[in-house]
């Protein structure tokens, strides 16, 4: 009732959105701004309600006061925990730089800083490289045997390697396990199903893929099922975008008119049918292409919700799901770059999701990790590609209790020794 006889234009004082925009004042202006909004909206509320009791007065005072506060802090966190991201190509040194600690050298790399706005603090500084394709660089796999077989990861920032040098990405961590497999990387940022379907169609793998034999591995977060038929890709048209047809396949829109959201999204744009028929025909092309079955979504952790109705789906058109919504939680201090304020993975997680997912494609038979040990190995199994970062992983594929334990415990070593380390794990097999 008391918003009702209050004038829409004047709720809050347009002073409260000035601090996200003033991205150069201090804390000392931004603390003073929140209180000056604060006391200006208690005001406006008095000042056209015009209570006539102490009581509703106070209430006013209270009521607008909460608000103003309520958004200041919403604005002044905003502002505080928002990264300011520089990316430009990398110099001589580091290029350089980048030569003496890397065997393999990309044709392109890029400097890539995160830093807090206020404070400065960075987040993070690596070296991203991209190579001929336009892909983020992934080195070459070790074994040049005619039994190695292609691993294609498509995603959005989590698989492309947000914040992380070249060596932390998903489909390095993972080459490092698998060595009988040549990774590549074709995620990129704000990446959805649409785009992988896009690609599937568009690239020319005979020159950019070596050999026919692999397996696609898409990994999916909550924010594809959005992204298929956010406002961003109804508008741009440089932007793919699919829509459902009467059949209840898929199709590329050709003109404005055919960009619009499917009616049945939720209330906050979740276009879960939609992104179920994008996987299915990534399969679908996928399958004719290579001719290969083998493609496999993965549900990264956090996808509770979407994984639930998504898989059924998927299992019924003959896609292979790895669901690891519960694998650990995705907001963890260890398992995000900065727990406050970027929720892109950090390397520790993604070493624990790729010890996982090759666990998982190996006992499907998809690919080979290990190579069978020589006589008096005290592990009882090894890895072609052994520099000990692959080893170090190995004892962590035992199952979902020990990749959690590890993980949490990884900078702990009196705790993770008798758990994690290669000796406990003898000649343990690699199981669920």
């Amino acid at each position: 009732m008391l918003l009702r006889r209050l004038p829409p234009p004047l709720i809050l004082s347009d002073a409260s959105f000035d601090i996200g925009a003033d991205r150069s004042a201090g804390w000392v202006n931004a603390l003073k701004n929140a209180a000056i909004n604060s006391l200006i909206d208690g005001l406006l509320y008095i000042f056209f309600l015009q209570p006539r009791s102490r009581l509703k007065k106070f209430l006013a005072m209270l009521f607008g006061t909460t608000i103003g506060v309520v958004i200041s802090l919403v604005v002044i966190a905003d502002k505080v925990g928002s990264l300011q991201v520089k990316n430009v190509i990398a110099d001589r040194s580091q290029r350089a730089a980048y030569a003496q600690s890397h065997e393999h050298v990309p044709r392109k790399i890029f400097h890539c800083v995160g830093k807090k706005h206020l404070s400065g603090r960075t987040i993070f500084d690596v070296l991203n490289g991209m190579d001929e394709f336009d892909r983020r660089f992934t080195p070459p796999s070790p074994s040049k045997d005619a039994s190695t077989r292609f691993v294609l990861f498509f995603g959005c920032s989590f698989v492309f390697g947000y914040g992380l040098a070249d060596e932390d990405t998903l489909p390095a961590q993972f080459e490092k396990i698998a060595p009988n497999c040549q990774a590549y990387n074709y995620a990129k940022c704000g990446d959805c199903p649409s785009d992988m379907l896009y690609s599937l169609n568009t690239h020319d793998f005979s020159t950019e893929v070596s050999g026919r034999d692999g397996v696609l591995v898409y990994v999916f977060i909550p924010d594809h099922s959005r992204r298929v038929a956010d406002a961003r890709r109804l508008k741009d048209r440089q932007l793919p975008f699919y829509f459902l047809t009467a059949a209840g396949t898929v199709a590329l829109a050709a003109n404005a008119v055919e960009r619009v959201r499917p009616a049945n999204c939720t209330m906050w744009g979740n276009c879960r049918e939609l992104t179920a028929q994008l996987i299915i025909e990534s399969a679908r092309t996928f399958r004719s292409r290579f001719g290969s079955p083998s493609f496999v979504t993965v549900f990264y952790p956090g996808s509770g919700r979407d994984a639930g109705m998504i898989i059924p789906a998927l299992e019924k058109a003959g896609i292979r799901c790895l669901d690891y919504s519960h694998l650990f939680s995705a907001f963890s201090n260890w398992a995000t770059i900065d727990s406050l304020t970027d929720p892109h993975p950090s390397a520790q997680a993604i070493r624990v999701v790729a010890a996982r997912l090759a666990a998982d494609l190996r006992q499907m038979g998809l690919i080979s990790l290990f190579e069978p040990v020589t006589r008096g190995s005290p592990r009882g199994w090894t890895d072609a590609h052994d520099d000990g970062a692959a080893s170090s992983l190995a004892p962590r594929l035992r199952s979902r209790s020990e990749l959690s334990f590890c993980a949490r415990n990884s900078r702990n070593s009196d705790r993770a020794a008798t758990r994690c380390s290669p000796k406990a794990a003898g000649s343990a097999a690699i199981a669920r």
